[in-house]
């Protein structure tokens, strides 16, 4: 049952919300919402390799057309990003696991000494012919196993597959939409989105699906891509989907190496059916 004092409660919370929309109608201040952050769950994360690296709150300031007016509208943004280390042999498609073994010393023999003739796109596989011998170009650099070390290489000679979950306020006035993200397709989700992957190229669509995100059935849609990792040129496979949840727009992207595709799409699958929101 309801109080007076809840009553009075809800009534003042409801007066604070109609004077933010009013200042918006007078022009004397911004309208200003928060989205809720996405997140995906630990069990999802744990079944596919993936781990959160950057987490952050983004403001983005629009002016729009409202009753015949100029506004200012203020969307408080939340950005999360998972990713999967991928090493150099899965990038260049051979290695069929994808983990993150660049260097690994099994990969070397007991005495743990490089060949003498190693390709410089050397995945890990020494040749039949291995005599032991350590070339110069290889000395000298701080990314391959040296024989004197023994330990694994620098991780930056791989690459990623990269997740990432933006959320962005659904609101509207007067049945009027004040976020353009609710009108984009998902080519210009992507676009605006390419940002979150430096240097990457977005190509054509390949494919539609349709999928169930948070309950509601939404169209996928797959672009080829390319990008450099770490001195490699990457041809990606990029997945893209928007659906409204909760007063938010949440959007999905995904991007991952083509040569990974059988491996990283059943990923993507499992990340998404993984998701909550609010988190």
């Amino acid at each position: 049952m309801y109080t007076r004092r809840r009553l009075l409660a809800a009534g003042t919370i409801g007066v604070a919300a109609l004077g933010g929309c009013l200042e918006f109608a007078t022009g004397e201040g911004p309208l200003r919402e928060t989205a809720q952050p996405a997140a995906v769950e630990d069990a999802a994360l744990s079944e596919t390799g993936y781990e959160q690296t950057d987490e952050r709150t983004e403001t983005v300031s629009q002016e729009v057309d409202a009753a015949g007016q100029t506004r200012t509208v203020e969307a408080v943004n939340q950005v999360v990003i998972y990713e999967r280390s991928i090493s150099a042999a899965a990038l260049l498609g051979n290695d069929t696991d994808g983990e993150s073994s660049a260097g690994d010393a099994d990969a070397l023999p007991d005495d743990g000494e490089l060949p003498d003739d190693l390709p410089e796109d050397y995945d890990g596989e020494l040749p039949e012919d291995y005599d032991g011998e350590l070339p110069d170009d290889i000395e000298d650099s701080d990314t391959q196993q040296t024989a004197d070390d023994g330990g694994s290489g620098d991780d930056r000679q791989g690459g990623w597959s990269r997740f990432i979950l933006l959320t962005t306020p659904a609101f509207s006035i007067a049945g009027q939409s004040l976020n353009p993200v609710g009108k984009m397709d998902n080519a210009e989700l992507l676009s605006m989105l390419s940002g979150e992957f430096e240097g990457l190229s977005v190509g054509d669509m390949v494919s539609e699906t349709t999928a169930t995100v948070l309950e509601t059935e939404t169209t996928v849609s797959t672009f080829d891509g390319e990008i450099e990792q770490n001195g490699l040129t990457v041809d990606l496979l990029l997945e893209i989907t928007v659906v409204p949840h909760e007063g938010d727009y949440v959007v999905a992207v995904a991007g991952y190496p083509q040569a990974l595709e059988p491996i990283e799409a059943d990923n993507v699958d499992r990340l998404v059916s993984g998701l909550v929101h609010p988190a």
